[in-house]
């Protein structure tokens, strides 16, 4: 004769599968705003983290010109992963082009640089919102993601600011506002 778990049983599994999801949820959503950092063994120095030198890439802009963190020394940098279909990113997109605006009027463009990663999005629909928006800085994109999985991108947007000694000096995870951004620069070599 087969037996069949009662009615309590089913509910006390109900109730600790609820448990076990809102526990995992409950440490997914206080983790710190800062990077983790993972490493392939316990020697390699991470990824991204303030105060070691940014994570090189070279991608090119949405016209095919390639684009070398390395050759954006000796200005202060600021990396902003972002992607056309990512509400957030598209909210503080008037924030960036304000400070972008400021900043070049106030320390000029030889001093200062931003550089929008197009992340995991289409070439054609960076270009559509480029053009659409006005966006005077300079755009590249990273469809594959190898940037982003660089700078330990898991969400969007992500801004880093980066001395004009190649140094990371700031991670913001999250929109970010004009004021923000001044501050930031006004605070960096």
């Amino acid at each position: 004769m087969k037996t069949r778990p009662t009615n309590g049983l089913i509910v006390l599994a109900a109730i600790l599968l609820a448990l076990g999801v809102g526990a995992a949820a409950l440490v997914l959503l206080t983790q710190p705003s800062t990077p983790v950092f993972i490493s392939e063994s316990s020697n390699a120095p991470p990824k991204l983290a303030v105060g070691r030198p940014a994570p090189e890439f070279t991608l090119n802009t949405l016209d095919g010109k390639p684009v070398s963190l390395k050759d954006l020394r000796g200005k202060k940098v600021l990396v902003n992963f972002w992607a056309s279909w990512c509400p957030p990113c598209i909210e503080e997109m008037p924030d960036l082009k304000a400070a972008y605006s400021q900043l070049q009027a106030n320390e000029g463009a030889d001093q200062i640089a931003f550089v929008g990663i197009g992340y995991q999005d289409k070439l054609e629909n960076l270009q559509a919102f480029v053009k659409d928006n006005d966006i005077e800085y300079t755009i590249v994109e990273d469809p594959d993601g190898k940037a982003g999985d660089a700078y330990l991108v898991l969400g969007m947007p992500v801004s880093i600011f980066i001395d004009s000694a190649g140094m990371v000096q700031k991670v913001k995870v999250g929109t970010v506002k004009q004021a923000e951004v001044i501050q930031a620069f006004s605070q960096m070599k």
